[in-house]
């Protein structure tokens, strides 16, 4: 709702080599209808319903960044279900804030009449639901390419097992993760990644033996700073 999360998502993808679905237009087109139309004949509980399945439908892929209308969290089972194969970020903003983005407040269902009545309606209805994300954003200062960046670096930031490989005389750590290759983008922009990553490659045979072994083990891997591999 006025947060920028389509723009945001699309950037996000990019950055990660991933696929970009945006769930309103996803029942736009299954429905053939605009979201309004769809309200106006169906009502609200018609929508979350088809919603549901969208996100039902979506939630179990790989490598997808998925952008939800800001009701999909008034459905429990959505969240659910997102949370069970991902991370979830909210975008935030104070309610003067997403006014000045809603310059088509008038033409949202949910929005009609007193628009900003409306949107604090719902922001005190559904603020606690949003709470409940792994990552919160406020988005009210903030450019779209500066928002992605702190999602990236939520990501890049998680839980990490590591393991200690031994090449030749030395020991190197060795991160493991599900989806850390996805990030490898991130590692390498951040870092001095050609000069370091000599490291790695000067160690010969011997480094690409030990990481057939750890991707045998483990099935992923990324290379991160400092000869380290993530």
């Amino acid at each position: 709702m006025g947060t920028g999360k389509s723009a945001v998502g699309q950037i996000l993808a990019r950055r990660l080599g991933w696929a970009f679905v945006d769930t309103d237009r996803r029942v736009a087109e299954g429905e053939r209808a605009t979201i309004p139309q769809i309200f106006a004949r169906h009502g609200e509980a018609y929508f979350r319903d088809v919603e549901a399945r969208v996100i039902a439908e979506l939630a179990g892929r790989r490598d997808v960044v998925i952008a939800t209308g800001g009701g999909a969290v008034l459905k429990p089972e959505n969240m659910k279900r997102l949370r069970a194969h991902g991370w979830i970020v909210s975008l935030t903003a104070p309610a003067d804030a997403l006014l000045k983005r809603l310059a088509d407040g008038e033409r949202r269902p949910l929005l009609r009449g007193d628009v900003r009545q409306n949107v604090v309606k719902l922001l005190d209805q559904r603020r606690p639901l949003y709470r409940d994300a792994d990552l919160m954003v406020d988005v009210s200062v903030a450019s779209p390419e500066r928002v992605a960046d702190a999602v990236l670096n939520f990501l890049a930031s998680r839980e990490r097992r590591t393991i200690p490989v031994r090449l030749a005389d030395r020991t190197y750590p060795v991160h493991v993760g599900d989806g850390i290759l996805a990030l490898l983008p991130v590692d390498l922009r951040e870092a001095r990644a050609g000069r370091k990553m000599g490291h790695l490659s000067a160690c010969g045979e011997n480094s690409e033996v030990a990481l057939q072994r750890v991707v045998a083990a483990y099935g992923r891997f990324s290379a991160g700073t400092d000869g380290e591999v993530r």
